[in-house]
C-alpha cells in the first residue's frame, strides 16, 4: 500500500485528523514554505526516509485523539509530528536525545494487571542508524529517560503501515520483526 492510500485509511479512524503539507495537491498549507525548507536543510538526514520527508510535505503531520468515558475507560494520544496545526510542530523542539528525531508518540490505556494502565510509546529515527524507526515504550509512572530505545521497522512506510492497521494503538507490544534496511 502507497503513501496516499495508508493516509486515505488512517482519515476514516474515530478521532483521526490529516493536516495540509506545503505540496498537497488539492490545498497546499501557507505556513511558512521558507522556514520549512530551512528546517528540512538543517536536517538534511530526513532525506534518507523518502516517505517520511514525502508525508511532511505533502501532509504536514496528523493524529488521533479519542477520550471516550465508559466502563472500558478508553483512551487514545497519537500524532506524527509535522509542520502544522496537527500534533507538534517540528519547528518548536528537539528530540529528547540527540542520536534520536522523534516523530510520533501513542499514548493508550491497556489493561495490565486488574485495571488500565496508561501506555506511552515514542517513536523515532535513529540518527547513527541509516534512520532506522526505534521506540521507547513506559507504562504508568516509568521514567521515560531510563528507558532504552529498541529497534521497531526500518522505514517510515513500514511504521505507518503499522500504525493505521493498529488504528493508531501502537506500542512495543505490537513489535514487528525487525529488519534493517
Amino acid at each position: 500500500m502507497d503513501l496516499d492510500s495508508l493516509v486515505d485509511e488512517f482519515a476514516k479512524i474515530e478521532g483521526a485528523e490529516v493536516d495540509r503539507g506545503i505540496n498537497h495537491p488539492s490545498d497546499p498549507s501557507q505556513e511558512d514554505p521558507e522556514g520549512i525548507w530551512q528546517y528540512l536543510a538543517s536536517h538534511p538526514y530526513l532525506k534518507l526516509d523518502p516517505t517520511y520527508l514525502e508525508f511532511l510535505l505533502t501532509y504536514g503531520g496528523a493524529g488521533i485523539y479519542v477520550d471516550l468515558e465508559d466502563s472500558r475507560n478508553e483512551y487514545l494520544r497519537a500524532y506524527i509530528a509535522g509542520f502544522g496545526t496537527i500534533g507538534p510542530d517540528l519547528r518548536e523542539g528537539d528530540s529528547t536525545e540527540p542520536q534520536m528525531f522523534d516523530f510520533a508518540l501513542c499514548d493508550t490505556r491497556l489493561p495490565i494487571g486488574r485495571k488500565p494502565t496508561l501506555v506511552c510509546s515514542v517513536f523515532a529515527f535513529s540518527i547513527e542508524d541509516d534512520m532506522n524507526i526505534y521506540e521507547k515504550t513506559f507504562h504508568g509512572n516509568q521514567d521515560f529517560r531510563r528507558m532504552q530505545w529498541e529497534p521497531f521497522v526500518p522505514t517510515f512506510l513500514d511504521w505507518f503501515k503499522i500504525f493505521v492497521k493498529q488504528r493508531g494503538r501502537i506500542t512495543g507490544q505490537t513489535r514487528p520483526i525487525r529488519k534493517k534496511r
